[in-house]
């Protein structure tokens, strides 16, 4: 991401020179891990403690 931030300031961001680039960032977004969602957990713990009230 630095590095096409760096070429699009060296140059315009229509620049063919930053599509080798351009190309890079999306490989590499593209084969990233998707993370996933994690759970809220806020209802549990208010049933559990809704208890005890």
């Amino acid at each position: 991401m630095a590095a096409l931030l760096t070429c699009w300031a060296t140059s315009s961001v229509d620049s063919p020179s930053c599509a080798q680039t351009v190309q890079a960032l999306t490989e590499c977004m593209r084969r990233a891990p998707k993370s996933s969602k994690h759970t809220n957990t806020i209802n549990y713990h208010l049933a559990r403690l809704g208890k005890f009230l």
